[in-house]
């Protein structure tokens, strides 16, 4: 079987899903700044003149590029196309202008098979197509964060992620502001570079402006870094309180190192978390400040989750995630 993938990063995980097929790699990004709709129609016209006729498996890396899966698909209907839905974009379908959500759905429709990287992404999608999707979850490199541990004794909380509005870094900030009244030697650290999306801003220079206006002490942004695991082993819990955030390893990271994770409605991983505790399943920043107080007065059940949570957190490996997306591809399309 002659498999391409097309990608626009690619992520990480993303790549190893498609060298466990020997995918011939084929880059089908816009520039920055372009005009998006017409752009991408040229880069995909462009693209599929690129590709192998004698393809016959096409996994395209997001929604930038299913527009490309499509066109090849109607020029080769024997080849089977597949797409990785992770990203933001399909957590908004239903907010869609119709005519573009009505556009979106038909393309769509011609895809074999359609990865969603959580529960909450495949329920992201119409009723009618979640027949072809398979939920396959990403991996992280369990080995290295198995190997260190959280300070289950500290009062400190770790965010990690990309500083931006849709992952909810305001709303940890605002977590933590009830917190410190409470514990005044909590500390709260920011690893990840910020937002610089349209609308936003850069967002961590918007909440630095906030600290200094409230003199909310002791929050460190560390920018991004190589090595979080360096910055979690200071920490006894993780936040994450996206709006939308489609498979966030963090959580299964932190929960390698024994770290408790807390995680919102909008957290792709919520399900792992839940799986350690339901409640670490919060509803809003409230709850979350709240939870993180009531923890840390409980050392017995600290010590409980985070026994338990290691053993959850290493199930998420290389292995395990690229041995469930070649049995996803084996039993969903036919040669």
């Amino acid at each position: 079987m002659k498999s391409v993938f097309l990608y626009t990063s690619p992520h990480n995980v993303h790549r190893a899903w498609a060298e466990s097929i020997n995918a011939i790699f084929i880059e089908d990004k816009i520039p920055q700044n372009a005009l998006p709709n017409i752009s991408r129609a040229l880069k995909s016209f462009s693209t599929i003149r690129k590709l192998p006729k004698s393809a016959d498996l096409l996994l395209c890396e997001s929604s930038s590029n299913t527009l490309t899966g499509v066109l090849w698909k109607m020029k080769h209907p024997k080849t089977s196309i597949i797409l990785i839905a992770s990203d933001p974009k399909w957590g908004c379908l239903d907010k869609m202008p119709a005519i573009k959500r009505k556009f979106y759905y038909w393309m769509l429709s011609k895809y074999d098979l359609i990865i969603a990287t959580s529960k909450m992404m495949k329920e992201k999608f119409p009723e009618k197509l979640q027949e072809r999707i398979k939920i396959i979850q990403p991996f992280t490199d369990t080995k290295k964060f198995l190997a260190k541990k959280g300070n289950l004794n500290s009062k400190n909380i770790i965010y990690t992620g990309r500083i931006s509005l849709e992952k909810g870094a305001d709303l940890v900030l605002e977590a933590f502001k009830i917190i410190k009244k409470e514990v005044k030697e909590a500390k709260l650290y920011f690893i990840g570079i910020s937002s610089q999306l349209p609308g936003q801003g850069d967002l961590r220079k918007i909440l630095e402006k906030q600290i200094k206006e409230e003199q909310i002490k002791d929050v460190i942004f560390t920018g991004h870094i190589n090595n979080p695991e360096n910055y979690m082993e200071k920490c006894s819990i993780l936040m994450s309180l996206a709006r939308i955030d489609a498979a966030n390893v963090s959580i299964a990271e932190a929960m390698c190192m024994g770290i408790i994770p807390i995680a919102s409605q909008g957290v792709g991983f919520k399900d792992v978390a839940g799986s350690l505790s339901k409640e670490l399943v919060v509803n809003n920043e409230k709850e979350a400040a709240f939870l993180v107080l009531k923890l840390w007065n409980s050392r017995q059940k600290m010590q409980a989750l985070s026994k338990k949570a290691v053993k959850i957190g290493a199930y998420y490996n290389k292995e395990n995630s690229v041995k469930a997306f070649k049995n996803a591809i084996t039993t969903m399309i036919k040669p």
